[in-house]
């Protein structure tokens, strides 16, 4: 992450030093801002090797997240906008074990995807620039629109000795409070980057049933709360449409 925060910063430079010193004021009563965002990108890897007490293993894990927020508002005066975020994210993880002789134990593989929106209010502070420094301030709501974890043991024959397998539903109330730029390549048309934090009560429904041989259980479902704090960061581009200011 705090590489991806470096290069953002070197792409604002670098516009800055290629942009025109004019620009028009866009923040005007009336018009209308229209945002797209990538954001919390990850990539991960890892792996853990393991010697003595039970005879050793490896085990290694990968994955990815990545969400997209675009946006629309309506400035209802000069500077100040109001409008709704629809945020989109996916998420997938894989990991497996070994045994010291190589024969995998297990493996497993979990997925989820997720949906909201998410009312906002932003303040452009500087005037009259072509980069323009902002405040927001956002509360919203969110749905898993899928959410599984699965895994399976094996024997050191290869054979499936167990799975398991999980659902889980989970609702999210969210808060956040950012600080970001606009700076305006053309009249029109301007990056974002913005940084801040965010706040999140998740609601979590579980169900879950592992299988041994031919018997199969079910567990009795259960219900978690979480409270959650984060920072986030954003970057992306804005478009500004002009219309007739509205009297």
């Amino acid at each position: 992450m705090k590489h991806l925060q470096i290069l953002n910063l070197a792409i604002i430079g670098l516009l800055m030093l290629l942009t025109p010193q004019t620009v028009k004021s866009q923040t005007k009563k009336g018009n209308l801002l229209i945002e797209g965002n990538l954001g919390n990108i990850s990539l991960s890897s890892n792996r853990n090797d393991r010697e003595g007490g039970f005879g050793g293993n490896k085990s290694k894990n990968w994955g990815y997240n990545i969400s997209l927020f675009p946006r629309i508002g309506l400035f209802v005066t000069d500077d100040l906008v109001v409008g709704s975020t629809v945020a989109m994210s996916h998420q997938s993880n894989w990991s497996a074990s070994y045994r010291n002789d190589g024969t995998k134990s297990n493996d497993g593989v979990f997925s989820a995807a997720r949906i909201g929106y998410s009312p906002f209010m932003r303040y452009y502070f500087t005037k009259n620039a072509k980069s323009r420094f902002y405040g927001q301030l956002g509360i919203g709501r969110s749905i898993d629109i899928y959410r599984t974890n699965q895994s399976t043991s094996y024997d050191a024959a290869g054979n499936v000795t167990s799975t398991f397998n999980s659902s889980w539903k989970s609702q999210f109330i969210s808060g956040e409070a950012l600080i970001g730029l606009n700076h305006f390549i053309t009249e029109n048309l301007a990056f974002n980057s913005s940084i801040g934090f965010g706040y999140n009560k998740q609601t979590l429904t579980i169900k879950s049933s592992s299988t041994r041989g031919e018997v199969t259980n079910s567990n009795p479902e259960n219900k978690e709360i979480t409270l959650s704090g984060n920072l986030s960061w954003n970057v992306g581009f804005v478009l500004i449409i002009t219309r007739k200011t509205v009297k």
